[in-house]
């Protein structure tokens, strides 16, 4: 029962509100972290037992067996890999030889016990805290939805899109954008993006300094930045892009006519700018926001945007720094989370990169003053989300 134990290890949930949820951030983050990532587990394994897999100690399956029985296509290799990874970690399975073995944990009553509750409850037991209900109660429909749908993806009896979007209803993935951590740092992005714009401003008066964000989607963070920058929007031009002209037409109905300051233009960093329409050292600030990770090749996106830039300029990045398990069976039912041609630059079984990654990485391509901050209260080597600012002074 270590699960539902770790809800009680913080006494802090009387104290929470929206309004003071910030002040137990990292504490409400590493709650959520843990419990969702163990929810995943029992869960996951619960749905193999069910498909007939490693049922009781003992039994065991290799991987080519396993995709055989289960009718899987090459496609989910990656997937699949990730799967009994988490199972392995949380002690579910072990290898021997070439297949994978039911350890003793499949047997232990308390562990059926707990994932039998997980089962029959869908998560509620796990969201009956204050503390801990804004960060797991939509991730934890989301979870349930996907893995309910998981061995159809599988085997291709359904689509992702059918699974995480049914009917065309974006609500399950677009709440759990709505949590405290996703709104905190991107509250912490837009006074960052205005304090850059200041300093820029204040050594060059007469300027426009030109401000460019990639895949801006929806505009979830377009939103909080337009807001800081209303005041300098007569010293100001940002470029709303995305690979998808749909949603540049959407940012323009939403942002347009608010902030005459906008411009909305396709952008697709897999490519070079310069073959899209767009001027080398035109921009002075690219914003990429949990964008980077879905492209093939972070370098290769990374000096596809590097010539647009001034001297001077910079690139801020809010990007996952973590692997997460819940995002494994949630996201990564989805082609683009597996779609890294560069696997080994990566976090293993994700498509992340920590913050140590990215520092590395842009002082390789040529950044300096690379800063990163994570979730306040989180060293920067364990936060889950952080954001990246780096400075290019020099050109080679």
């Amino acid at each position: 029962m270590e699960t539902l134990d770790l809800l009680s290890t913080y006494q802090i949930d009387d104290q929470i509100t929206p309004e003071t949820s910030t002040e137990y951030l990292p504490s409400l983050c590493l709650v959520a972290e843990q419990v969702l990532n163990q929810y995943v587990a029992y869960r996951l394994i619960d749905l193999f037992q069910n498909e007939g897999f490693w049922q009781q100690s003992g039994d065991a399956i290799s991987v080519f067996e396993l995709k055989q029985r289960l009718g899987m296509s090459p496609a989910h290799d990656r997937l699949t890999a990730a799967l009994i990874d988490i199972l392995a970690r949380y002690g579910f399975i072990e290898p021997q030889g070439s297949r994978w073995v039911a350890t003793a944990l499949t047997d232990d009553p308390d562990i059926q016990q707990t994932i039998a509750l997980f089962r029959e409850s869908e998560g509620r037991v796990l969201a009956r805290k204050a503390a801990t209900w804004a960060f797991i109660a939509a991730t934890i429909r989301l979870v349930n939805t996907c893995l309910n749908g998981l061995m159809d993806v599988l085997a291709g009896r359904r689509t992702y899109m059918e699974v995480m979007f049914p009917e065309g209803d974006m609500s399950l993935v677009s709440d759990i954008y709505k949590g405290t951590i996703q709104q905190e740092l991107n509250q912490y992005v837009a006074r960052t993006v205005r304090q850059w714009v200041e300093e820029r401003l204040r050594r060059h008066p007469s300027a426009t300094v030109q401000i460019l964000e990639v895949g801006a989607g929806t505009g979830g963070t377009t939103a909080p930045i337009l807001e800081e920058l209303a005041p300098l929007g007569e010293h100001v031009t940002y470029w709303y892009t995305d690979i998808a002209a749909g949603f540049t037409r959407l940012g323009n109905r939403l942002f347009g006519a608010k902030y005459p300051f906008t411009r909305f233009k396709t952008l697709d960093v897999t490519r070079r700018t310069s073959l899209q329409g767009w001027a080398d050292e035109s921009i002075d600030l690219i914003i990429c926001n949990n964008v980077l990770h879905a492209t093939p090749n972070l370098w290769q996106s990374v000096l596809h945007l590097t010539p647009l830039l001034t001297t001077g300029g910079a690139m801020l990045v809010n990007d996952l720094t973590k692997r997460l398990d819940f995002n494994t069976v949630t996201f990564g039912l989805t082609p683009d989370w597996w779609n890294a041609n560069d696997p080994a630059d990566r976090i293993r079984h994700s498509p992340v990169l920590s913050a140590p990654q990215w520092k590395e990485l842009f002082e390789q391509a040529g950044y300096t003053n690379v800063r990163t901050r994570g979730v306040p209260g989180i060293i920067p080597q364990e936060s889950p989300q952080s954001v990246i600012l780096a400075t290019l002074n020099l050109r080679f």
